[in-house]
């Protein structure tokens, strides 16, 4: 530790120490006797099409569309609070509710 601190801190030629430094992010630590820089397998190409298709807008709507209902319902069907709820801001979620406009909420109670 120190004694990569003093050759950085002793070399007086060059260039400056950072420009050799080499910095490797993705490669994993050596194992012992494997080869530390090989990829994981990838899976053949028969296991991959074995995978059901998946509609991924589809799910990604049936998941929204649950989110809401379950923040209307445990908000009282108050709109700001179901927001809040989810972590939203007041116009995102009515953004949604306009997406999904076959989440029902209640009718507005008359003004007495």
């Amino acid at each position: 530790d120190r004694a990569a601190h003093r050759a950085l801190a002793n070399d007086r030629g060059g260039a400056p120490p950072i420009a050799r430094v080499v910095l490797a992010p993705f490669a994993s630590a050596p194992r012992p006797g494997g080869d530390a820089g090989a990829p994981p397998p990838r899976p053949a190409a028969a296991e991959a099409d074995a995978l059901p298709p998946t509609d991924f807008a589809g799910e990604t709507a049936r998941l929204e569309r649950r989110l809401i209902a379950g923040a209307l319902d445990a908000c009282g069907h108050h709109q700001g609070k179901a927001a809040a709820h989810l972590g939203l801001s007041y116009h995102q979620f009515r953004g949604l509710l306009r997406k999904h406009a076959d989440v029902k909420t209640p009718p507005a109670a008359p003004v007495a």
